[in-house]
């Protein structure tokens, strides 16, 4: 199968919107977007949609297959190669539930998640993203309202952290 590239857009979105129940009534969403549009010669059209937040990255795929008004999928076959080992947050997997209560562990000793899942990766001292890209530390801390986050940034570096209330 050979799939074309059509275009790739980009947008930004800044928006809040008030939710009828939870425990915070006004949400914010901004986000910064990128839209890869693919086709194949029978004219089935994907987009790759990628989010990026103050928080976290989210991706989906959108599919449109002329005729079609709906389609089955199969299987699930995406994957993510993680260079070193970090801390995780996620709930077990369960088709039941998502009410469970989160589990901290290595990424490398999770055998089964919902999603969303969270990890955190820092710059590391020696970090370079030319000569050494992959050079980060993990950082697990419980933080209070009176401590103060600081984080030094590598040459053309930068940071993931991602806050849970305990």
């Amino acid at each position: 199968m050979r799939i074309h590239f059509i275009v790739i857009d980009f947008t930004t979105q800044d928006e809040t919107w008030t939710q009828p129940w939870g425990e915070n009534k006004t949400i914010r969403n901004h986000y910064n977007e990128m839209a890869v549009h693919l086709s194949d010669a029978a004219a089935t059209k994907l987009i790759l949609r990628f989010r990026v937040f103050d928080d976290g990255v989210g991706f989906r795929y959108e599919y449109e297959v002329s005729g079609a008004d709906s389609l089955l999928i199969t299987d699930e076959l995406t994957a993510f190669n993680i260079a070193q080992d970090g801390t995780s947050w996620s709930i077990p997997a369960n088709y039941d539930t998502y009410e469970l209560l989160y589990r901290t562990q290595p990424v490398s000793r999770i055998d089964n998640a919902n999603t969303p899942m969270t990890f955190i990766y820092a710059d590391g001292k020696e970090a370079d993203w030319i000569t050494n890209p992959t050079a980060y530390e993990i950082i697990e801390k419980q933080v209070t309202a009176e401590d103060t986050l600081s984080v030094d940034m590598a040459r053309g570096g930068g940071q993931a952290i991602t806050f849970m209330p305990l």
